[in-house]
């Protein structure tokens, strides 16, 4: 194991030097970020940095990726989204992300074509491996996609210090999962209770909770955070309520246990 990360670093950028041209996977979020800086300063515009519409994303993310994109004269592009033409997807089963992360790559493998790029990269990270990845099972069924933080044995931290160094804005961005993820497996999922979520977690986020999820159960809405920010939560709980009432829900809860992953499973 590489324990050194300026070996990793270079490592990485020998491997993007290797793969020549690339779509890279950008979801806004930190892994994504690092390799998009990484490709761009390694392969400039043979590269470019692609991103699927879909009411799965937040909305805030897409505001993020062009501004980002745009400061940094970064190639982007966005891709239809296919997934919700897809009843296995709009049933949600336990294996959601696999039938979400196929329609993706099979999208960004078409721009690649279209670009004449050899490859597409996404973002796992070592530190991932151990969870509940369906997705990540789509990415090993397609040649043409490359995972290089695994190859070059980046854990998350390792991630977060890379985009410390390389400046980038979204370098202590909490984790986030698809919106997709706050509804209980086996209930369906609808682009308007994507939006419904998307909007209740925009409202917590301009009250300054950070790390938040909005888990939609039917009537319910139950609102994860960090422990430390449950007080805020409490101060403000009039506000949350009339707000999130307001979008829909007849029931609003703060969840005691917390902000954790895997929570709307």
């Amino acid at each position: 194991m590489l324990n050194n990360l300026d070996k990793k670093i270079e490592l990485l950028r020998r491997r993007f030097r290797d793969i020549e041209s690339a779509v890279i996977a950008f979801s806004g979020g930190i892994d994504s970020g690092v390799l998009v800086e990484v490709a761009h300063q390694e392969l400039g515009d043979r590269m470019v940095a692609a991103t699927a519409l879909s009411p799965s994303h937040p909305s805030s993310d897409r505001e993020l990726i062009i501004n980002y994109s745009n400061d940094r004269s970064i190639p982007q592009r966005f891709i239809e989204s296919k997934e919700f033409h897809d009843p296995i997807f709009l049933s949600n089963p336990d294996d959601r992300c696999y039938h979400c992360k196929k329609y993706l790559y099979t999208g960004m493998i078409e721009l690649a074509n279209e670009l004449n790029f050899k490859y597409v990269i996404e973002g796992t990270n070592l530190s991932d491996l151990g969870g509940h990845r369906p997705g990540y099972r789509a990415s090993k069924e397609q040649e043409r996609v490359k995972t290089p933080l695994i190859e070059c044995e980046f854990t998350k931290d390792d991630v977060r210090a890379l985009g410390r160094h390389l400046d980038l804005p979204m370098a202590e961005k909490p984790a986030a999962a698809c919106l997709a993820s706050r509804i209980p497996t086996g209930e369906g999922i609808t682009p308007e209770i994507l939006q419904r979520i998307d909007s209740a977690e925009d409202i917590l986020r301009a009250m300054s909770i950070g790390q938040v999820r909005v888990r939609h159960h039917k009537d319910l809405a139950r609102i994860e955070v960090d422990a430390s920010e449950m007080i805020l939560c409490m101060e403000k709980r009039d506000e949350i309520y009339a707000k999130l009432i307001d979008l829909g829900w007849k029931y609003v809860t703060l969840d005691i246990v917390g902000y954790r992953t895997g929570g709307g499973r």
